[in-house]
């Protein structure tokens, strides 16, 4: 993911955008929203599910080795932000972070690395170094290459090396990452079938200084993207629906240019950041990676050019504790289905529904979760006052799992789509979670005996909500998820 391609993806993101618009080749090439789960009770657990089960959703950041040429940030604030290291340069390590922090989550983006080479063989023997090896224990991910072009030569090359790693570590995700729809479905297909990776990733930035995307169909734009993969893993390696695989993507940590990757100068949203990663949440991805942090540029986001935090360290900090503290429930379910309730938008004049994403379907009543109705409120005065999108996300239980009860679960969550700023210099953009809250109000079916809780994003801590005259009421800050399960 050079600077060059970073700039090419953000003029393909706009062309994207116009597809979009006009009903293009973008939503023909990803029609068919039905998940391929058919029968919840036959599901089975697949490798990457239950490696992410045993340690957790991943939270991760790019960041430079121990003998990068770019500057290494301190290991007390990686720490502090909640990102595991990523390693992508020099010798794909850092060892005075591990040994500060031993515990740490870590893992590799374009492996194997420099070493060895994008085009090397496979050579079937232990590549990882003495220092890596000491560590191995949590290793939590490894990508090899990044971007490559789909061919039956590349599948094969990554089914080798999958393999031969897999024999060693059989408790590490391995995957390769694609930008999005580099791979179309029926390649995604192919590679799950031949090369049996254990989860689907892919980056594509959004947002950028000339506001390409209009704030009101960011949401669908990242809907349509995230179900490029989401779709391929639900079927899993032979297209059946029963043993589904992990996805996710990358979150943005530059300032991204347009037509130039030395012109950087949009800074995104607290509210961008947050629908980015909770949208993917929301709609079952366990796999976030900052791409990525580094110190001594003013190019990136998490430190000013002096080396001070910036504000986006913080709200990236408070992105991934939230994370954190839903990923015991994250990692026991599986995405089922997803549905929008479009928003509104002012256009000459005229209060106009948003654009449907072409591959999330349009709210409807969900017997089996008990949801009669969503509507949603702008308390603000982003959007011209107009509501927002809001995305529901349904989840069975993954097979084997229980919970300290001991009942049965039915979890599903919401994702306020309200976002603001996409184009706007700093000082114009307004949008915090704060000035993007909505307020979400849910009616529900007759419920019996059963109780609803949320979790509290926070601590984690299920909270029984309360209902009145079968309804629920609740405000959600722009880009924020609240989960909920009924027992």
């Amino acid at each position: 993911m050079s600077a060059i391609s970073c700039a090419i993806r953000f003029i393909i993101s706009a062309a994207m955008s116009i597809a979009m618009s006009i009903g293009g080749w973008l939503g023909l090439a990803w029609q068919g929203c039905a998940t391929p789960l058919k029968d919840l009770n036959r599901l089975e657990l697949s490798n990457g599910n239950r490696i992410l089960l045993e340690r957790g959703i991943v939270t991760h950041a790019w960041v430079p080795a121990d003998d990068s040429n770019s500057e290494t940030l301190p290991a007390d604030d990686l720490a502090r932000l909640g990102y595991g290291p990523s390693y992508y340069d020099g010798r794909m390590f850092n060892l005075p972070l591990h040994i500060a922090y031993p515990e740490i989550s870590w893992g590799m983006g374009m492996a194997p690395g420099d070493a060895l080479g994008r085009e090397s063989v496979c050579p079937q023997t232990e590549w990882l170094s003495a220092d890596q090896l000491r560590y191995i224990d949590t290793l939590q991910s490894v990508c090899f290459g990044d971007e490559q072009e789909y061919s039956a030569a590349e599948v094969e090359r990554l089914r080798l090396w999958f393999e031969d790693f897999r024999s060693r570590h059989p408790d590490v995700l391995l995957h390769s990452n694609q930008s999005a729809y580099q791979f179309t479905r029926e390649q995604y297909e192919e590679y799950l079938r031949v090369a049996r990776p254990d989860m689907l990733t892919f980056d594509s930035y959004y947002f950028n200084e000339q506001g390409g995307t209009p704030d009101y169909n960011i949401p669908a734009q990242v809907a349509d993207s995230i179900n490029s993969v989401r779709i391929p893993a639900l079927g899993g390696y032979d297209g059946s629906g029963r043993s589904p695989i992990p996805f996710g993507q990358y979150l943005l940590g530059f300032k991204p240019g347009y037509d130039s990757p030395d012109r950087r100068l949009y800074e995104i949203t607290e509210s961008q950041k947050h629908l980015v990663a909770n949208l993917t949440l929301t709609m079952g991805g366990k796999w976030l990676n900052n791409f990525r942090i580094i110190m001594g540029s003013d190019i990136f986001l998490f430190y000013d050019a002096d080396g001070r935090p910036t504000r986006h360290f913080a709200e990236y900090q408070k992105l991934n504790e939230e994370a954190v503290a839903l990923s015991p429930h994250l990692v026991k379910l599986q995405t089922m289905d997803v549905r929008v309730l479009p928003g509104k938008h002012l256009w000459h004049g005229l209060e106009l529904d948003n654009q449907l994403p072409k591959t999330v379907n349009r709210f409807s009543a969900k017997n089996d979760f008990l949801l009669e109705n969503v509507s949603m409120k702008n308390t603000g005065n982003e959007n011209n006052g107009l509501p927002g999108d809001v995305y529901v996300g349904y989840f069975a239980v993954l097979p084997g799992q229980s919970f300290e009860s001991g009942k049965a679960r039915r979890y599903f969550a919401l994702c306020n789509g309200l976002s603001s700023g996409n184009g706007k210099a700093v000082e114009d953009q307004h949008g915090s979670c704060a000035e993007t809250i909505q307020e979400i109000t849910l009616t529900l079916k007759p419920r019996g005996a059963l109780r609803l809780y949320a979790l509290n994003a926070e601590t984690g801590a299920s909270e029984e909500v309360g209902i009145s005259d079968n309804q629920v009421t609740f405000s959600l800050g722009g880009g924020n998820m609240w989960l909920l399960y009924w027992e």
